[in-house]
């Protein structure tokens, strides 16, 4: 399933209660992204890899705009690699 943006379609949507496509919560594309940044911020070397330059005690700076970045990025890798494994299971079914 797939919402009008590719993003994956709701992440939670509630078919029991006559979900409409659309109507709001959260993609899953943003579920992934959301998933994917909690990894992110948790890696120190990751952190480090994402400084944008060094703060006055020479650390590097990190930048909340890159890891957001990365996470979507991330999400639409997730999201494209689904997309394939569902499609290479219909192809196996047949």
């Amino acid at each position: 399933m797939s919402g009008p943006r590719g993003d994956g379609g709701p992440a939670f949507p509630v078919l029991d209660q006559g979900f409409v496509p659309g109507s709001g919560g959260m993609s899953l594309r943003d579920y992934f992204a959301g998933q994917a940044l909690v990894g992110i911020l948790a890696s120190t070397p990751l952190l480090r890899g994402l400084a944008d330059g060094r703060d006055s005690q020479g650390v590097p700076a990190f930048s909340m705009r890159r890891a957001s970045v990365l996470a979507f990025d991330l999400a639409d890798t997730m999201l494209a690699e689904r997309i394939r494994d569902r499609a290479a299971e219909a192809a196996a079914a047949k």
